[in-house]
């Protein structure tokens, strides 16, 4: 008789939330719910927002970091209180971390390079900065959405690898420079 044995790895995945339910938040969390599934050990590290009691992520785990949704002071608490969270997981660090699109690469990626923890990004589109601002109608919007560019995109070289939901994210991604590998899982959400 064989014997197998199997290596569960302990993940860490990242998201924003937001007062709002969103599509690529959605996939990401079906994602880590597929994962943790698989029997690994998945915790998800968020904030508080539209996904609360909405969508099931068991067997894995959940940590929302309680912030105020606010334009700026939401996302620079979120920042702030992630960098503190993933830093007190020094002493029991995961094997891997995987972060959704959004205000939270740059910390996630940042947090994982210091502690030599592999880092996977999920990405849901690849947007020139010239397209954010076609929908930003005020300069208040469009300063936003420079700054969520660069936190999204500018770290890009810096990340091990990338799950994508479409094969044009893929691309652009490519165009945008990207060389670590890029798997395309397909849309997962159910319209």
């Amino acid at each position: 008789m064989e014997c197998f044995s199997v290596l569960y790895m302990k993940i860490i995945t990242v998201t924003e939330d937001t007062p709002y339910l969103a599509g690529g938040r959605i996939a990401f969390l079906k994602l880590c719910r597929a994962v943790a599934l698989l029997r690994h050990n998945v915790t998800i590290i968020t904030c508080s927002g539209a996904t609360e009691g909405v969508i099931s992520v068991e067997p894995a785990r959940i940590v929302r970091l309680r912030i105020w949704q606010t334009r700026f002071l939401g996302p620079a608490q979120f920042i702030v209180k992630l960098f503190i969270y993933l830093f007190k997981l020094s002493s029991d660090k995961p094997e891997a971390i995987i972060v959704n699109a959004g205000y939270a690469v740059f910390p996630a990626i940042f947090a994982a390079k210091l502690m030599n923890i592999k880092v996977v990004g999920m990405y849901h589109d690849a947007l020139a900065l010239t397209e954010l601002f076609k929908y930003a109608v005020s300069p208040l919007r469009k300063f936003t959405a420079a700054i969520r560019w660069f936190l999204m995109y500018a770290p890009l070289r810096f990340i091990d690898g990338i799950v994508s939901v479409s094969p044009w994210t893929a691309e652009r991604l490519k165009i945008m420079g990207v060389k670590a590998p890029i798997v395309f899982v397909g849309n997962v959400v159910e319209v």
